[in-house]
C-alpha cells in the first residue's frame, strides 16, 4: 500500500486506518521506520500515537539513524514478526541510501502490507 503523503493523522484518518486494517487491525504488529525523516523522535511519534489510537496494540519505532543499524542483524530481526511496516515521510533518498541493500531492506516479515 503507497500513501502519497500529507495523510490526515488525526480525526478519522482513513488511510492510516485502512492501513491498520490491512495489517490485522488490532493484531496488527506495525513498525513504524523513521529513515527518511530528519526528526524521527517527533514524526515517529505522531504515527505511533496515531495507530494506537486507531486500534493497533503493537505500534513501535523503528529508528535507522545510519547504514551500521540497517547492517545489524538485530535491527532485521525487529520486522520478523510485523504484519505491515509503516515508512514515514521526509527525504525519500534517505531511504535507499541508508538501508538499501542492507540486511534490514531485504528482512522477511509476517504477511502483510508494506507502506
Amino acid at each position: 500500500m503507497l500513501v502519497g503523503g500529507a495523510e490526515g493523522r488525526t480525526g478519522e484518518a482513513r488511510v492510516l486506518a485502512e492501513f491498520v486494517r490491512l495489517a490485522g487491525g488490532d493484531r496488527a504488529r506495525l513498525p513504524v521506520a523513521t529513515v527518511a525523516t530528519e526528526l524521527p523522535a517527533e514524526v515517529g511519534g505522531d504515527y505511533l500515537t496515531a495507530f494506537r489510537r486507531l486500534g493497533c496494540k503493537d505500534a513501535r519505532p523503528l529508528d535507522i539513524p545510519d547504514r551500521a543499524k540497517a547492517a545489524d542483524p538485530a535491527t532485521a530481526a525487529k520486522l520478523d514478526p510485523a504484519t505491515g511496516v509503516f515508512s514515514t515521510g521526509g527525504k525519500q533518498l534517505r531511504i535507499t541510501h541508508l538501508i538499501g541493500g542492507a540486511p534490514v531492506d531485504a528482512a522477511p516479515t509476517a504477511a502483510g502490507p508494506r507502506c
